[in-house]
C-alpha cells in the first residue's frame, strides 16, 4: 500500500516508518508541521526543522506546512489540507503515525482518515514501553534526548543519546517519579539521528542547552548529514 507519514524526526514517527515498511508498505511521502509554539497539543516542536534534512537521508519526499496559532481547530485544519495534498500528489490510501497511547491524537488522524476513505497504520500502539524503547536500541536506533519538562529529569539529559546504561537509568527514574517512559505524555523529546533507514547520519554542528531550572531543550543551530 502506498502510504503518506507524519514525520517530526523523533523515535516514535521514525520507528513506526521502519515496521510500516517491514510490512510491505511503500512510504510514498513524509508529512510534517511546524506548530507555532511548544504548547501545541498534536505536533511535535524541538527542532523539527531538521525534517528537511532527514527527509534527504531517508530518501523519501517531504511535504510539510505550519501553524499560526495553537487553537486545535487550527491545526487539525492545516494537516487536514495537507493530508488531501499527499492523497492528490501520491495517490496514497493509508496514513502510519507514531502514537502509542494517545487516543486525543489517533481520534484526530482516524477521523481525516475516514473523511478521506484512507487506513490509518498505527505500528506502535499500545506498545510497552519498556519492549518498545529495547528494540530501538537493538534496531540500531540512534535516539538522542532533545527536551526535557518531568520530574528527575534535569539538564544532564538534554542530548543523551540512549544506549543500554543510560535506558536502563531512564526506567528507574520514570518508575520513581512516575513518568511515561515513551514521553508521549510531554515528558520529553527526541531526535533520531541515525537509523537503519537513513542513507546518512545527522551530525550535529552547532547547539546549545536551554534550561530554566524544571525544564529544558537541546536546540539545534546547525546540523549536516555525513557518511555513515
Amino acid at each position: 500500500m502506498k502510504i503518506a507519514a507524519l514525520f517530526s524526526g523523533g523515535k516514535d514517527s521514525t520507528y513506526s516508518i521502519y515496521l510500516a515498511k517491514q510490512m510491505g508498505h511503500e512510504i510514498s511521502c513524509l508529512l510534517n508541521i511546524v506548530p507555532y509554539s511548544d504548547e501545541s497539543l498534536i505536533f511535535h516542536y524541538p527542532n523539527v526543522r531538521l525534517t528537511s534534512l532527514l527527509s534527504k537521508s531517508l530518501n523519501i519526499p517531504l511535504l510539510h506546512a505550519a501553524t499560526t496559532g495553537i487553537e486545535k481547530t487550527t491545526e487539525i485544519s492545516i494537516l487536514d489540507r495537507l493530508i488531501l495534498n499527499s492523497i492528490e500528489k501520491y495517490s496514497i490510501s493509508g496514513l502510519v503515525h507514531g502514537g502509542i497511547n494517545s487516543n486525543f491524537q489517533r481520534t484526530i488522524f482516524q477521523k481525516i482518515c475516514d473523511k478521506y476513505d484512507i487506513q490509518l497504520i498505527s505500528p506502535i500502539w499500545k506498545a510497552n514501553p519498556n519492549d518498545y524503547l529495547s528494540s530501538l536500541i537493538e534496531d540500531g536506533f540512534k535516539v538522542m534526548i532533545t527536551s526535557v519538562s518531568a520530574m528527575g529529569l534535569d539538564v544532564k539529559w538534554l542530548g543523551v543519546v540512549l544506549d543500554g546504561k543510560s535506558l536502563s537509568e531512564l526506567k528507574h527514574l520514570s518508575e520513581k517519579y512516575q513518568f511515561n517512559l515513551t514521553f508521549e505524555g510531554g515528558e520529553g523529546e527526541t531526535l533520531v539521528l541515525d537509523c537503519p533507514l537513513y542513507t546518512k547520519k545527522l551530525h550535529i554542528t552547532k547547539f546549545v542547552k536551554k534550561w530554566d531550572g524544571q525544564r529544558g531543550t537541546f536546540e539545534i543551530l546547525n546540523a549536516i548529514l555525513i557518511n555513515k
